[in-house]
Parts: C-alpha cells; sequence; structure tokens
C-alpha cells in the first residue's frame, strides 16, 4: 500500500502546473494505492469487476475465494471449480470464458507475469488484450494496482471521466477529452491524479456539484 498527500514528491509535481487540482487535494487529503502482490488474482479480480460496482464485484470475487478455500493466486485452484458453481457465485458466463482464457495462456506459458514487470507500456497492454475478454481498461488497471505503475492515465474509465468532469468542467463537457487534456500536466505520476479523480467521483461528487461549490462550503465552515 503506498499512501499521497500534500507533502509527497509525486502530489507536488502533479499540481505544480494544475491549480484546481491542487485546490481539491488540499481539502481530500491522502489518497491511497492499493498493490495486489499476486498478478493472477489482479487480473482475475479485474475482469470480475468489469462493468459492475466496487460493491457487487468485491462481494462476487469473494464467494469466488470462498469456492476455491481462500485466496486465488494460481489457475489450478479454478480448475478446480466448475463454470456452474461460478455463476452460481454470480460470474458472468462471458467472464467465466474469459478467466478461463486467462488460466490456459498462464498455464501454457504465453502469459508471464515476470515479463510484464519491467515491460514498456504499450509491451504490457499488447501483451494481456491478446487475451480475449481482457481490454485496454483491464490492462491498465493491472498496470496501476498489480504492477504500481504510477504513470498511468485511464482515460476510458467512467469513473475518472466524472472526476474529471466533476473537478474541470462542472459537473459537464466530455470527460474523455477532459481527461486527456489535463493530464498532460500530471506526467509522470497520472497514476496519482487517478486516485484524486476516483476520490471525487466517489466522495465529493455525490454532496456537491461542483468544486467551487466545495471551496464555497468549506469557507463557511
Amino acid at each position: 500500500m503506498r499512501y499521497f498527500s500534500t507533502d509527497s514528491p509525486e502530489v507536488k509535481t502533479i499540481v505544480a502546473q494544475d491549480s484546481r487540482l491542487f485546490q481539491f487535494i488540499e481539502i481530500a487529503g491522502e489518497v491511497q494505492l492499493p498493490t495486489k502482490p499476486n498478478p493472477f488474482q489482479s487480473l482475475v479480480s479485474s475482469i470480475v469487476e468489469q462493468q459492475l460496482s466496487i460493491k457487487a464485484a468485491s462481494a462476487i470475487y469473494g464467494r469466488v475465494e470462498q469456492l476455491v478455500g481462500g485466496a486465488l493466486e494460481k489457475p489450478e485452484q479454478l480448475y478446480r471449480v466448475s463454470d456452474e458453481a461460478l455463476r452460481q457465485a454470480g460470474v458472468s458466463k462471458r467472464k467465466i470464458e474469459y478467466i478461463r482464457h486467462v488460466c490456459e495462456h498462464v498455464e501454457s506459458g504465453r502469459l508471464d507475469f515476470t515479463e510484464l514487470e519491467g515491460a514498456e507500456a504499450t509491451t504490457v497492454i499488447e501483451k494481456l488484450t491478446a487475451i480475449k475478454g481482457i481490454g485496454q481498461w483491464t490492462a491498465e488497471m493491472f498496470m496501476m494496482f498489480s504492477l504500481g505503475r504510477l504513470d498511468v492515465l485511464s482515460v476510458g474509465d467512467v469513473g475518472l471521466q466524472r472526476g474529471a468532469k466533476w473537478l474541470y468542467g462542472n459537473g459537464e463537457g466530455d470527460g474523455k477529452k477532459l481527461l486527456i487534456y489535463h493530464g498532460k500536466a500530471w506526467a509522470p505520476y497520472e497514476t496519482v491524479a487517478c486516485l484524486y479523480l476516483w476520490k471525487a467521483a466517489g466522495t465529493f461528487a455525490e454532496e456537491y456539484r461542483s468544486l467551487e461549490e466545495l471551496l464555497h462550503h468549506g469557507n463557511q465552515c
């Protein structure tokens, strides 16, 4: 687990040319980058999480771990679990197919996680997206939360788009375009900025319509 706050050199870098993000971070405080040490587990959980809320995905993945008898660490554990059991745990038929493909790639050696650790981002994405069911978003989440890379900007992430619209567009505009435009100022720590945008979307956007409203509320307190 890594922690970032206004005292972190990474945060100081990303806010140096982004005053709005700086204003938000001063209020938001600390964020965390939880890393998943087992890459196989990380990839499978990312597939489970596709198009689901965090709460729903967590519940389903918890049931999958119950089926395998604990932490999911290697493909052999899933070979002992039937598709029907996974379906009853809440995993869709298509996602089961995707997870089986991951198992096959790992077992055959076509996917070697050790080779990804020092590889260029384009290589990691190319290797992962070659597996059916793994797209750009899943590959980017893997780079963030498994490889722990700090230079990842997932412009296709709905939560980040919502956070960008809240922070830079008063809840309006094209979130993807806002991410691309403002993301240029965050290099090489785009991941850290993403953590704050997720916090904006998941916590502050529910209560305040914009950064200005949040700042106004803070001034009144």
